[in-house]
């Protein structure tokens, strides 16, 4: 840390301490939790350029969780309360036994998402790690291991991770900054050029999105195969 900044910076040329994250041991957990997640917002070259490329990925992977985990946690709560709401407005409508019903129905599907989403969510933090890294890859951007990228997306996703505590718009908030770190970061974090870390970063998200289209397409066509079994089975 050099002239009482609180944000990281190297201590010699060329050297890699950073995030302030990295450092909580010296300044404290809350500090450097704050100072990390200004960091990644306001100055990410600056954050990502001095990042460290290895050393673990437990610490970045311990900021995700309390930044962007916890901040999931909470949209589910905001989410829960909704449906509970809903859910009474429901059963004030419905005879005592279906409005028992229903209540059930909807707090173990609430209680059930409480601690299943954030299980999926770490599944999809590795995965799309990987993902991109392949992508860098096939940029010829990925100059580090897959650490850097790992790190680069635990940083990033977990300091735009805190907007989820936002009801409502929080989670798109949080999704496209979170993108917008990571296309930033990949670049000065692997030592390539920026436009291969938002080109991997895009491949990434594309790749996705036909997987994501293929699985609809075909639960659809799985559908209509069976409306039709079942239409033409009952006589129509």
């Amino acid at each position: 840390m050099q002239g009482g900044s609180l944000l990281p910076t190297p201590g010699i040329a060329g050297e890699r301490n950073g995030p302030a994250w990295e450092q909580r041991q010296q300044l404290g957990f809350w500090r450097a939790l704050v100072d990390t997640v200004k960091a990644v917002l306001t100055l990410p070259v600056q954050c990502f350029s001095t990042m460290k490329r290895e050393g673990g990925i437990g610490s970045p992977f311990l900021f995700w969780l309390v930044t962007a985990g916890v901040g999931a946690v909470v949209s589910q709560l905001y989410g829960l309360i909704i449906q509970g709401a809903m859910a009474g407005a429901q059963a004030a409508q419905a005879p005592s036994s279906q409005a028992a019903a229903i209540l059930q129905m909807q707090t173990a599907m609430g209680a059930s998402a409480l601690f299943i989403g954030p299980i999926i969510m770490i599944i999809f933090l590795f995965l799309w790690a990987g993902l991109v890294h392949l992508c860098l890859m096939m940029l010829k951007g990925a100059n580090q291991p897959f650490e850097t990228t790992f790190r680069t997306m635990a940083y990033s996703l977990g300091a735009t991770g805190v907007f989820s505590i936002i009801p409502m718009c929080g989670g798109y908030i949080a999704g496209i900054w979170g993108i917008v770190a990571m296309c930033i970061g990949l670049g000065p974090a692997h030592g390539t050029t920026t436009g291969k870390g938002v080109g991997a970063t895009l491949l990434s998200l594309l790749f996705c999105a036909v997987v994501c289209g293929v699985i609809i397409f075909g639960f659809a066509a799985v559908m209509v195969g069976a409306a039709k079994a079942a239409s033409g089975g009952s006589g129509f």
